[in-house]
């Protein structure tokens, strides 16, 4: 029978170098993980327009369009299980906006994630300047312009009489002065914040299925993907699914964060490759990341190559045979 070695023995082997262990940034091999985008939504031309009008009532700043065209089970879900968890309504780890109509829940989901501050920043936002002519308290009125030449006298001499009217000729009716353009009306300052959620949401310009509810369409494209392969990339890197990312397109990988470097290898478009937290060689230079390849070897990438894998945006879907907006999905960071 073998004799047991104590656990004190074995690190201090280690430490003389007797015992291999693994050093940072070792070789950890893991299997690519393509990611799919189901984009056929984007050939949908009545969604196209209902799309189209969304954006349009946001930039102006159509509160009333927009509640219209909520759909009467909509809310805002908040998904906190990660990215490689489902992000819908009903699922496990979400959490939904609370409102009796979808208008009221809208409001509730979007002003949760908006600071106290910015709303009251809204209502006390100076109406502008006041008139240069107007002398500050305190302060003396400026003196004229010594440059500007002085008005001439008017002479004193004897008034002249005043041209007796034309015969046949009636005086002329005074005109009235036009009416003031009525301003347009704008929302209340939470609505307005609503509105700018909103319009951020709407920046990206892809479209695609939702991989985890039939028949609903979502800006942008989410991605498809094995999240139990995803998973398993982690747990060989070593990493939490927080620092797992996509390549949007062939992305190359250096050995050292620069140009000039040596290229490791390639990433391919639409793989999923997992950040490591080695930031000594990166924390000097933004812009670049150190990322891990299928073949195990550390490299970095830079940052515009690389798309988050968990999307925020808002999903529509039919009903009654019209399109509407079906929820807003976000993400706690």
């Amino acid at each position: 029978m073998a004799p047991l070695v104590s656990s004190r023995a074995i690190g201090f082997a280690a430490l003389m170098g007797l015992v291999s262990c693994p050093a940072l940034g070792a070789d950890r091999p893991y299997p690519r993980v393509p990611i799919k985008t189901d984009r056929s939504a984007e050939q949908d031309t009545s969604l196209q327009t209902f799309v189209t009008r969304f954006r349009k009532a946001v930039a102006d700043s159509d509160i009333n369009w927009i509640d219209q065209a909520l759909s009467s089970t909509f809310s805002v879900i908040n998904c906190n299980g990660g990215p490689l968890e489902p992000c819908a309504p009903g699922q496990p780890k979400t959490r939904a906006s609370s409102g009796a109509t979808a208008a009221e829940r809208l409001r509730n989901g979007l002003s949760s994630i908006i600071s106290p501050d910015d709303i009251s920043g809204d209502m006390d936002m100076d109406d502008g300047d006041e008139s240069d002519a107007a002398a500050t308290p305190g302060k003396p009125a400026a003196a004229p312009d010594a440059a500007a030449p002085a008005p001439p006298p008017v002479a004193q001499g004897t008034p002249t009489p005043a041209s007796p009217p034309t015969p046949g000729a009636s005086a002329a009716a005074p005109q009235a002065a036009p009416a003031p353009a009525k301003p347009k009306a704008e929302p209340p300052p939470v609505e307005m914040l609503v509105i700018g959620q909103l319009a951020g949401l709407l920046e990206a310009d892809s479209m695609g299925s939702h991989p985890d509810v039939r028949g609903v369409a979502c800006i942008p494209a989410w991605p498809s993907f094995d999240r139990a392969a995803a998973k398993k990339v982690l747990a060989v890197a070593g990493e939490d699914d927080d620092n797992l990312r996509v390549a949007s397109g062939d992305t190359p990988v250096y050995a050292e964060p620069r140009l000039e470097a040596p290229v490791l290898g390639t990433l391919r478009a639409n793989d999923l490759v997992p950040l490591m937290d080695d930031q000594s060689a990166t924390a000097a230079l933004p812009g670049w990341t150190a990322v891990r390849l299928p073949d195990g070897r550390l490299g970095y990438a830079e940052d515009l190559g690389l798309d988050e894998i968990a999307p925020t945006g808002p999903c529509f879907v039919r009903e009654n045979g019209s399109w509407r907006i079906a929820f807003l999905a976000l993400r706690d960071r």
